[in-house]
This record gives structure tokens, C-alpha cells and sequence, in this order.
């Protein structure tokens, strides 16, 4: 189903390669950053398990339908944890929508208690959402989006991380169609033949 999902696997793949990218400014070692890079392929994979209705709803969720949607960190930790090479994904995938200041989920973690590898995820996931076409709101054009981050700068984000992304938005559009594309398995990279 999660494949089936034009629009979500877009925006996965979209959200992963802005976070390996703001990883990699941020001067994350390549591990780090292939961790980020799978974390925002995965991140709303837990979204399998809420009904479309909800997901595509054009109105306003009620309080009953958020607290499904919010679930989806935690059913998207439950899915992904007998993956052994996944380990290292599942805090960013479960954390990705903790905020800076404490009032985000599933954990109300605050500031530096929120995995980085989380707070990277989370801009990265912001932008997307913004600048996407959804059917409950209207997309924002890139420079608004950025002036939002700022907005939500030590409030839903980390500012340093914040900062990073849009001092680095320049060369990331020219970067925007090309995907980093780090083997399958993270930890144990394909050997190579001579047939290829």
C-alpha cells in the first residue's frame, strides 16, 4: 500500500534526500547521513495504518482523526523494528514530529533531547509539506516556506538546523532533482562484479 501511494512515496523520497543533504551540511559523518537518508524514506511508512479518508481528508481532522494521524510515529517504530539494519532509524522515524520547545509527539521531548537525526528530519518533512500540492491546504512557494522555518525557529524546530537549511537552500535547488540514492541496505553495500 505505501508504495501504491504516489503522493506519500513522492514526498518520502523528496523529505529523504533534503535531510541526507541538511546532514551533510550540518557536517554529519556519511553513516549519519545515510541513517537520515533511509529515516526520511521510512518516516511515514506507520501511515499504512490510517484510512485514506483521514489522510486525504479536505476538511479540518477532528480531535479523534489527529489522534490517529499522530500514531503514525510509533505504528511506523512497531513496523520497522525487527529490521535488523534499521536500528539506527527507528528514534529519527519515531521522533520526527517532536518540536523544539516540547510540545510536539508522541514523547513531548524538548530541544536537544529530541534525536538530531529527528530535528533534521523534521525541517526536511515541514518543507516538503509546504511547498506540495495537499488537497486540505494550498502549496507555498519556496521562499515562503523558508520564512515559516524561520518563523518556527525555537519554537516547532531547532534553530541551528533551521539556520543550516536555509543558508544552504541555494545550492540545494540545484541539487533539488537529483537523488542521493544510498544502497538498500545501509550497513552492507552490495559488492560489485565484473558483470556489474
Amino acid at each position: 500500500m505505501f508504495l501504491k501511494d504516489r503522493l506519500l512515496y513522492n514526498h518520502c523520497l523528496r523529505v529523504a534526500n533534503h535531510a541526507a543533504r541538511l546532514a551533510s551540511v550540518l557536517g554529519l559523518m556519511e553513516e549519519q547521513q545515510k541513517v537520515i537518508y533511509y529515516a526520511g524514506l521510512l518516516h511515514d511508512i506507520g501511515k499504512i495504518m490510517v484510512k485514506k479518508s483521514i489522510l486525504y481528508k479536505p476538511s479540518a481532522l477532528t480531535v479523534q482523526e489527529r489522534r490517529i494521524i499522530e500514531k503514525h510515529t510509533c505504528w511506523g517504530e512497531l513496523i520497522l523494528h525487527n529490521v535488523y539494519f534499521l536500528k539506527p532509524v527507528l528514534p529519527v522515524v519515531l521522533h520526527h514530529h517532536e518540536r523544539f520547545d516540547g510540545t510536539g509527539y508522541p514523547s513531548k521531548l524538548k530541544g536537544d533531547d529530541i534525536p538530531l537525526g529527528a530535528r533534521i528530519l523534521s525541517v526536511a518533512d515541514a518543507f516538503d509539506a509546504m511547498t506540495s500540492p495537499r488537497i486540505y491546504r494550498k502549496t507555498l512557494a519556496h521562499k515562503d516556506a523558508l520564512e515559516e522555518l524561520r518563523m518556527c525557529s525555537g519554537k516547532q524546530f531547532d534553530p541551528l538546523v533551521v539556520k543550516a537549511f536555509i543558508g544552504s537552500w541555494p545550492s540545494n535547488t540545484k541539487l533539488a532533482g537529483k537523488i542521493v540514492g544510498y544502497p538498500i541496505n545501509m550497513f552492507e553495500i552490495p559488492p560489485t562484479t565484473k558483470d556489474g
